[in-house]
């Protein structure tokens, strides 16, 4: 069995090669880009383009609010599976070109529905708690307006907002697998650790923004500010010197160097975010080994503990891409290929519909 390992290992090794390189498109080209997982990484990386979906924003009423909702489908396949993905702290919202490359990866390449809600956050300032109960609502409404079984998706400080949020949903509607890419342990020690950072340009401002928008250290008009800034920002790492044209020199300089403090996420923490017993769900934890904005060690420390409390969990550190892009480099890509087909494959299984 071990000789077949290898062997199965180095067939996708050299078929990778082969594919990246452009150096053949034969057999083992052809094999390969079959499986979703394949498919899936090379469309998510920039790779190939997913061409297989449609795509369409709808409408929702949740509780009164109307609320936008990215619909992806497969344009021949048929699935009762739903991946509904949380787009997180960005001012993109549900249109993030990076959320969108990635609904559009994963319905081309397995045939599953994807649904992207727009969330309100601390984006906007204001309590996490009022997220939680309306990332829930959401869910809950998703759930009845398009029945079937349920995946979901969380990046960075939304992965750990989306574990709290769905422990306020009825359990038989609980998602069958949470797919995590780089969420944090305990939101007191991640504040602790930025705080302890030497440098304050080792943080991404855009960290420093959002938070501060619940801080009660500057006042509204400055305020107003932040949010001008955060709104401009474009995907990836946070332009610093355009946030400080709008932002001014003062303004600035006070976020970039003070000490993070924010109650709701400091209050995040196993005990919050597993507080039910979920265990026909899996969780799949995917975390940049470079992350700048949650540090690889919080997503390790957070499989270790699902681990050792018999939650059923697979962690993978990669340096495949990293916090804020799609884009891999070719030797990170082949380096980490084998890994990522396996974990991918163990995400997908019993999902494909194509």
């Amino acid at each position: 069995m071990k000789i077949k390992r290898i062997i199965a290992i180095s067939a996708i090794v050299t078929a990778s090669i082969l594919v990246l390189l452009a150096a053949s498109a034969g057999t083992f080209y052809y094999i390969l880009i079959q499986k979703p997982s394949v498919k899936f990484l090379l469309a998510n990386s920039g790779f190939r383009e997913p061409v297989n979906y449609t795509k369409k924003e709808i409408v929702m009423d949740v509780k009164g609010e109307k609320v936008p909702v990215v619909v992806y489908r497969h344009k021949t396949a048929k699935s009762d599976k739903y991946f509904m993905l949380q787009h997180g702290l960005t001012p993109q919202g549900h249109r993030h070109p990076r959320i969108d490359r990635f609904a559009a990866s994963i319905c081309d390449s397995t045939g599953m529905n994807v649904l992207i809600p727009f969330v309100k956050g601390s984006i906007q300032g204001g309590s996490l708690v009022k997220t939680y109960d309306n990332m829930a609502d959401i869910y809950t409404v998703l759930a009845r307006e398009f029945p079937g079984k349920y995946r979901a998706f969380g990046a960075c400080i939304g992965a750990n907002i989306l574990l709290v949020a769905l422990n306020r949903v009825p359990d038989d509607i609980y998602p069958e697998k949470i797919f995590m890419l780089g969420p944090f342990f305990d939101g007191k020690t991640l504040f602790e650790f930025y705080n302890r950072m030497a440098k304050p340009e080792d943080l991404d401002i855009m960290v420093k923004m959002a938070i501060t928008l619940n801080m009660d250290i500057f006042s509204e008009k400055e305020k107003d500010l932040i949010r001008k800034a955060i709104a401009a920002s474009k995907p990836g790492t946070t332009d610093r010197s355009e946030m400080k044209k709008i932002l001014g020199d003062r303004l600035f300089s006070d976020i970039a160097v003070v000490k993070l403090h924010h109650r709701d996420f400091e209050n995040i923490n196993p005990g919050t975010m597993f507080g039910k017993n979920r265990a026909r769900c899996k969780f799949f934890i995917l975390h940049s080994k470079t992350d700048n904005v949650i540090p690889y060690f919080e997503g390790k420390n957070l499989a270790e503990f699902m681990k050792k409390s018999g939650i059923s969990t697979r962690f993978l550190g990669t340096e495949y891409v990293e916090h804020a892009q799609n884009q891999a480099s070719v030797t990170g890509f082949l380096k980490e290929m084998k890994y990522l087909i396996r974990f991918f494959d163990e995400l997908f299984e019993g999902d494909v519909a194509i």
